[in-house]
């Protein structure tokens, strides 16, 4: 199950998601992400992954896709932390 939390700020628009992010749900936080790009104006974009359980490698795709267009990420946990530092390998490529 995928939960999906939006808190905005006069400088950050920040993306919270918890729980499995896994097909279907990453569609969910696909369309989220398109509203946020469209109504952030230009405030700075946040995904925090801190309560992620799980990633699927669909969901690892889309994260790949949102870094290489600027996102700043907040996670906790070695594993997710993991993830993240090889989606920013592929970008330095």
């Amino acid at each position: 199950m995928l939960k999906i939390t939006t808190v905005k700020t006069d400088r950050r628009y920040r993306i919270v998601v918890e729980g499995d992010l896994i097909s279907p749900d990453v569609e969910e936080l696909k369309r989220e992400w398109n509203e946020a790009r469209v109504s952030a104006g230009g405030v700075t974009l946040i995904v925090d992954l801190r309560n992620v359980i799980t990633m699927s490698q669909e969901g690892k795709d889309f994260l790949l896709e949102m870094m290489s267009q600027g996102v700043k990420f907040i996670c906790g946990g070695v594993h997710n932390r993991h993830v993240l530092r090889q989606l920013a390998r592929k970008i330095a490529r």
